[in-house]
């Protein structure tokens, strides 16, 4: 990557984590997020992983040594606190209108929910509610065939108004996905994009 071997220095990312209440059963975020940082590493970054992610965003809200890349891994808080807290939430804000460069994959989509930038940084159009119920009986038909088929994306690159990148993955369930060839390929690909948008060393923060 040229934009990496013409610095000075190494670019950093701040790799937020699901750590405290941004973490779940179903997810180990400390293994997913050194898997992801291992990648990061692998295209020339220079990675430091958030053991306080609330903390991380509050930092953001001063644009004093902002690193180049920020990178999610997190899950959706279910506490019924504000998602984030209001000082990482103007932290977050103040990044997502820098436009400096976005990594997310996974279960980060459905978090920051309080914060209606986050969605649309992500490029992935409105949300809402969804109504269901559940069957009292269930009964399986042999051999059935398909109803309908939808395509799944797993993933996508987005160019922001305000001119910053942003990629997607949809991987990054568990450490495994990061032993996949194509899933690594994938992101390897997505963080190269991201990276021919960085800022030059010493320019100043929007």
């Amino acid at each position: 990557m040229d934009t990496l071997l013409d610095r000075e220095n190494n670019p950093r990312a701040l790799l937020l984590s699901g750590t405290g209440r941004y973490s779940d059963p179903q997810h180990d975020y400390d293994a997913t997020s050194e898997g992801l940082a291992g990648v990061l590493e692998e295209a020339g970054f220079d990675v430091v992983i958030a053991s306080d992610l609330e903390a991380a965003l509050t930092w953001l809200s001063s644009p004093w040594n902002w690193p180049d890349l920020l990178a999610v891994n997190v899950g959706l808080p279910r506490d019924g606190q504000p998602v984030p807290a209001e000082a990482a939430a103007s932290g977050l804000r103040s990044w997502l209108g820098s436009g400096r460069p976005l990594l997310a994959i996974h279960t980060s989509a459905t978090s920051f929910t309080d914060v209606s930038e986050w969605s649309d940084a992500l490029g992935q159009g409105p949300t809402g509610d969804e109504t269901g119920g559940l069957a009292g009986t269930l009964r399986i038909v042999p051999d059935p065939d398909p109803a309908a088929e939808y395509p799944h994306p797993l993933g996508w690159t987005y160019e922001r108004p305000d001119g910053g990148r942003t990629v997607f993955a949809t991987g990054g369930h568990d450490a495994g996905a990061f032993q996949q060839p194509q899933y690594r390929e994938l992101l390897s690909e997505g963080i190269s994009w991201l990276a021919d948008s960085l800022l030059p060393v010493g320019a100043p923060a929007e």
